[in-house]
């Protein structure tokens, strides 16, 4: 008996210790596990970059000079939108030109998501349909929709992270963004949109699947760079697993 007791209290602590992606189905997903996986976890990492770009309050009301900019491709009509119930994405504190100790450049935060991956969308169905995130058609369909791209995305970029005309300023974006893996050649995006979102603009892009991504490859490193705006970040591939399959 004591065994025994010992065993459940072994198995207790052990699920208890276990992320909820691995230990609960996602319909039983709480608000804050929606939101920690769509801020922070093994598919979305928060990147603070020092820049000069500094967000205008109205943000995502007036279209400026990034007219048009949202109508640029379409990575993946089958994976649930990025846009969706996304949270806010946070800006650090930053001095304005002229305050006592501004010399350093200001930083923003942006947080880099796979979209593809099966725990960002269910997390996505979950915000978006609550307890009927199960029993959805429209959520089933998406679920069960096979993505052929790594949809990868960065939100909270200001408005005035891209200027020019629309094609010249996508043809930038694609020649310059990545995913890297040590041993293996690069894996450029097939394409890349920008969508207006509640907290400034979130940049989409798709990566073939030609170049297989396993456990073994270690590490995966995404980057992207918006003019003067580099975003690097690094993802273990073996704290992306679930259920024993790499979920990308």
């Amino acid at each position: 008996m004591k065994k025994l007791g010992f065993a459940a209290l072994l198995l207790t602590i052990s699920l208890w210790a276990a992320d909820f992606w691995q230990s609960k189905p996602f319909g039983e997903w709480s608000d804050k596990d929606v939101q920690k996986m769509l801020d922070n976890s093994p598919w979305s990492k928060a990147v603070n970059v020092a820049t000069d770009l500094v967000p205008p309050s109205d943000t995502g009301k007036r279209s400026g000079g990034r007219a048009g900019m949202g109508e640029i491709g379409n990575p993946s009509a089958g994976a649930a939108s990025p846009i969706e119930d996304a949270p806010a994405v946070s800006t650090n504190s930053r001095p304005r030109a002229g305050d006592p100790g501004s010399s350093a450049l200001p930083s923003m935060t942006f947080i880099v998501r796979w979209e593809s991956s099966l725990p960002v969308r269910e997390a996505r169905m979950r915000a978006k349909y609550g307890a009927e995130a199960t029993t959805s058609p429209e959520s089933k369909k998406i679920l069960d929709a096979v993505e052929p791209s790594y949809v990868i995305t960065v939100s909270g970029l200001p408005r005035n992270a891209l200027r020019g005309d629309p094609e010249d300023v996508k043809k930038q974006v694609l020649a310059r963004a990545a995913l890297t893996v040590k041993g293996k050649d690069p894996i450029r995006p097939v394409n890349f949109m920008m969508q207006r979102a509640t907290d400034g603009f979130v940049a989409v892009f798709a990566f073939p699947k030609t170049t297989a991504l396993s456990v073994e490859d270690k590490e995966v490193e995404f980057s992207a760079s918006f003019e003067s705006l580099v975003v690097k970040q690094r993802f273990p591939l073996k704290t992306m697993v679930v259920n024993g399959k790499l979920e990308l």
